[in-house]
């Protein structure tokens, strides 16, 4: 009886079998996270599949199942898997919950902003949730937000979206998206003076530790740039080699001769034009929605690379 009353307290909506979610970081794509239900209501799985590496390298699917008892918490335990709290529309409530990557347990509660609108406490972080026909469509967690990919791409294996990169057609035309999409500018190729600056630039940096990510380098050498004096730009985009292509990204520099130059911090050398496509470019503070989209829909195959 109790654990009726506490499941009709917790839950208005029966959780979908699968949603997923574009999941961005400080403004960032970060990857896609799926939440995935049994149809019998006895496990649950939170996947979390990266999207930047290096090129093909570094490519990590995070995935953990947790078997469920009848109340929907974790067998065993007095804890609801948070996720799976805050997946459909709830009344409000508080209870102890659960993180699914990291086993730590702790209290949630929940206030009701409008008809289909949630915010409150989870394991000490505020979060904002919005609901769409009882289903999450977009949560905002500290840094962390998690936006509904409708029709998004399946895991492939434990490898991820990314593993084997996207086919890039062959031929000499220009490299495009289709459906169409406004891209970034592309990489110019610098002048003899502008390499110059750029290859010193790359050595004094170093080479990035063999566990950092594009994203990671490319942050760290803007960061690099910044406390010396100098600028640049994020940019967001797909590493071209052997007729595939990885999400990945790298900094466009604000040179001393009045030109801008493209820098791979991640593989320590200067930005090709054919080896590379920008998708987006994105300042300081700014968000980078745009390219982490066209990833999950290349993946997808909504959206496909073209030459014309």
């Amino acid at each position: 009886m109790l654990d009726a009353l506490f499941l009709a307290a917790v839950l208005l909506v029966a959780p979908p079998e699968r949603t997923s979610y574009l999941f961005t970081l400080e403004g960032l794509p970060a990857g896609q996270v799926t939440l995935e239900r049994s149809a019998d209501g006895t496990s649950f799985t939170y996947r979390s599949e990266h999207v930047f590496g290096r090129g093909p390298a570094l490519r990590s699917v995070e995935a953990r199942t947790l078997t469920l008892d009848e109340a929907g918490r974790v067998a065993g335990a007095t804890a609801t898997p948070v996720s799976l709290w805050l997946w459909t529309l709830h009344v409000p409530s508080c209870l102890e919950v659960m993180d699914e990557r990291t086993g730590r347990t702790g209290q949630a509660c929940s206030n009701t902003v409008s008809r289909e609108e949630l915010e409150g406490i989870a394991l000490d972080e505020s979060f904002h949730a919005t609901y769409q026909d009882g289903v999450l469509d977009v949560l905002e967690m500290g840094p962390a937000r998690f936006a509904r990919v409708r029709d998004a791409p399946a895991l492939d294996g434990a490898r991820g979206l990314w593993a084997q990169g996207l086919r890039v057609p062959a031929g000499r035309g220009e490299l495009l998206l289709e459906p169409p999409l406004p891209l970034a500018h592309p990489p110019a190729a610098p002048s003899s003076r502008g390499r110059a600056w750029a290859v010193r630039l790359l050595s004094d940096f170093g080479a990035a530790p063999a566990k950092e990510t594009c994203l990671e380098s490319a942050q760290r050498l803007l960061a690099y740039l910044e406390e010396r004096g100098g600028h640049g730009v994020l940019v967001l985009g797909l590493l071209l080699d052997g007729g595939r292509a990885w999400p990945h990204a790298w900094v466009r520099a604000e040179g001393p001769y009045s030109e801008a130059v493209d820098l791979d911090p991640a593989w320590g050398r200067l930005v090709v034009p054919p080896g590379y496509l920008a998708v987006e470019t994105v300042a300081a503070g700014g968000h980078g929605l745009v390219a982490g989209q066209a990833y999950l829909e290349l993946a997808s195959g909504k959206r496909r690379l073209v030459r014309r």
